[in-house]
């Protein structure tokens, strides 16, 4: 990024119809995300869709600015009913 940044989920919905029909309750998927931003400003934010989404822990990715800072994050997201979904960073 060129500036700190906010990423929006999908809302439930677009994201139940984005997924294969036999992805149901109890199933998760895991996706990557990578902040190469040197900038120590530049910290990336995830942030849960407007509905259907609900969102826990540590969300914010920071900024590759030093060797101490976290710069990739790990997040799961299970789907916990129709249209519904919880994400967690997993790491």
């Amino acid at each position: 990024p060129t500036a700190a940044a906010t990423y929006t989920t999908p809302t439930g919905a677009v994201l139940a119809a984005a997924l294969p029909a036999a992805f149901t309750t109890g199933d998760s998927l895991e996706f990557v995300l990578v902040n190469i931003a040197t900038n120590d400003t530049f910290d990336i934010t995830v942030a849960a869709g407007a509905s259907g989404i609900t969102a826990y822990g540590n969300l914010t990715v920071e900024a590759n600015s030093a060797t101490t800072k976290i710069s990739s994050g790990v997040f799961r997201i299970v789907c916990t009913g129709a249209a519904t979904y919880d994400i967690y960073r997993v790491s």
